[in-house]
């Protein structure tokens, strides 16, 4: 798939890219402040926020500059929402908010604030991102997280600071940080 992949996008990209198009100097536009991650559909997808990118990434030292005429000979794709299992989500119009798992986004709604610590931490109210009403559409609702469960996709860390990826069944540990 990989090959196929960077087969159909320009020869100076691969799949895994991050890039966007240079700072124009305009502050009345922002397309250029988008950054994309190009996939193994051979397609940019973009991050709609610097917040949901950076449930993805750390820092923005990866990204790298692109001719506008090369991005747009790249077909677009879905974007790329909040990373499962790190923040919660919300829209501005619901005071509910919900944990993100894998696959088609599925959101669970988080009921009470015990579950909310229990999961997320004292500081839960903190972890969470309001999500545009134009990208709320993408997330699948999921059934409520009524016990303290931590949801599919959940990056955890156990007392020694250990960093654990929870399928929503296993516990698999990270080979190192890079991982």
């Amino acid at each position: 798939a990989r090959t196929d992949a960077e087969a159909a996008l320009p020869t100076t990209i691969n799949v895994d890219y991050l890039g966007r198009v240079a700072n124009e100097v305009d502050p009345t536009t922002d397309f250029d402040t988008t950054v994309y991650y190009v996939g193994l559909d051979a397609k940019r997808h973009p991050f709609p926020s610097s917040l949901i990118y950076f449930t993805w990434y750390e820092n923005f030292d990866s990204v790298r500059t692109i001719d506008g005429a090369v991005l747009t000979a790249i077909p677009l794709g879905k974007p790329v929402l909040v990373r499962p299992g790190t923040l919660m989500v919300k829209i501005q119009s619901d005071p509910r908010t919900f944990a993100v798992e894998p696959g088609d986004y599925t959101i669970r709604w988080v009921p009470t604030e015990a579950v909310a610590v229990a999961l997320y931490g004292a500081n839960w109210n903190k972890r969470i991102i309001d999500i545009e009403p134009t990208y709320w559409s993408r997330f699948t609702m999921g059934s409520d997280l009524t016990v303290a469960l931590h949801p599919a996709g959940s990056v955890l860390k156990d007392a020694a600071g250990a960093k654990f990826y929870y399928d929503g069944a296993n516990k698999r540990a990270f080979a190192s940080d890079a991982a």
